[in-house]
């Protein structure tokens, strides 16, 4: 199969190849059902999702997760191949292309109407994901894009909203989400009355990595966020505490889950759960035991998650967008507990839409989206 042509089954980028941005028009006002009939279908086993990537430099895409994708000094462990790129730094998104076999476009949405999905790998781009994705969302596009999805609610909001108009389905996560160890502990205390849970998480900033903490935690308890809090001398670093207020509901009491932001060079966390009785369970989570641990137990399950949203639509998307706001505001409502409250509780409710939280390591690349967006 050449990769730089397409493909003959019935697709979402054949339908919108006939009306480019026009499409957005045409899926904005599709209904579900409508929007399920144009989605990419396998017709032998050959045939690959092909993707669009939005954003190269400084991202898991350029990596971590494009090798595995694009078979590029490892083994492809997914159904899906990066065809096509754009990065703001043109350098940038040529040495993407050369490394990746993929094809370098000129506008962020020029890719439209050319790809089954959209991988936006980026973290440094959080303050524009309103402006990057919007042509792709509106057009109903599949569409990844990396922790932690916005840096202020009105832009989380404004990007779910561009979602919902396209019925575009979305995935915003951690990877730790997806892993075995995090199923198994889902899964064992779904029926819980939970009363509260301790956890740990390795990482390095608040902002890029100790999301994966506050991520995971979330996955596994599913009851409601009050109100976050985060107490550390220092967000750029470890050590700190993140608590998370929940609200039960079964019988509406409030809760409380703490998470350790600890150092440590591997990936690896601990989650350990209450319920009444004194009944608890816990699981340790050790990714890195060997070479190939992070491929194989971490990126490579998060990856076939997104295969399947790509694939069947909205009905397999991980989770709700509701689910996805609610991530959001969980972590910039910490977030603000730390650099504006002196490390006290936040309300979800009281967070102001328009409150942003700091890009970490932004420099030269957040200024280039800034000035190429007009922000």
């Amino acid at each position: 199969m050449n990769f730089e042509q397409s493909k003959n089954a019935i697709s979402r980028r054949d339908a919108l190849k006939k009306g480019s941005l026009a499409a957005g028009a045409l899926f904005g006002g599709a209904s579900a059902a409508q929007a399920e009939t144009i989605r990419f279908k396998r017709k032998s086993p050959n045939d690959l999702i092909e993707l669009g990537v939005l954003t190269c430099e400084r991202t898991h895409t350029w990596g971590l997760w494009g090798p595995l994708i694009n078979a590029v000094g490892k083994t492809r462990t997914t159904g899906m191949v990066m065809t096509y790129c754009w990065d703001v730094n043109e350098e940038k998104k040529l040495e993407f292309a050369k490394k990746y076999n993929c094809k370098p476009v000129k506008n962020f949405d020029d890719m439209l109407g050319k790809v089954d999905g959209i991988i936006n790998g980026n973290y440094v781009s959080i303050m524009c994901n309103h402006k990057i994705n919007q042509p792709y969302l509106e057009a109903g596009v599949p569409t990844f894009i990396n922790r932690p999805f916005a840096n202020s609610m009105r832009i989380a909001k404004e990007t779910i909203a561009q979602a919902k108009k396209g019925d575009a389905p979305i995935m915003s996560t951690s990877s730790f989400e997806f892993t075995r160890d995090v199923q198994v502990v889902k899964h064992r205390v779904k029926d819980w009355k939970i009363t509260g849970y301790t956890a740990d998480n390795s990482m390095s900033d608040y902002s890029t990595h100790g999301i994966h903490g506050l991520w995971m935690c979330l996955k596994v308890v599913d009851d409601p966020v009050v109100s976050a809090a985060y107490m550390t001398p220092d967000w750029k670093k470890p050590n700190g505490l993140v608590v998370v207020e929940h609200k039960a509901k079964e019988d509406g009491s409030l809760y409380y889950g703490a998470l350790q932001e600890v150092p440590g060079g591997l990936t690896n966390a601990h989650i350990k759960v209450y319920t009444t009785g004194a009944e608890f369970f816990e699981q340790s989570l050790w990714w890195e035991r060997g070479p190939h641990d992070r491929d194989f137990a971490m990126w490579t399950p998060m990856l076939l998650y997104f295969q399947l949203m790509v694939e069947h639509g909205k009905e397999k998307m991980s989770e709700s967008y509701e689910s996805i706001e609610q991530k959001t505001a969980t972590y910039l409502a910490a977030f603000k507990s730390h650099l504006e409250e002196g490390g006290k509780l936040v309300k979800l409710a009281d967070l102001d839409d328009e409150w942003e939280g700091i890009v970490h390591g932004g420099g030269e690349q957040e200024k280039a989206y800034r000035k190429y967006f007009g922000l």
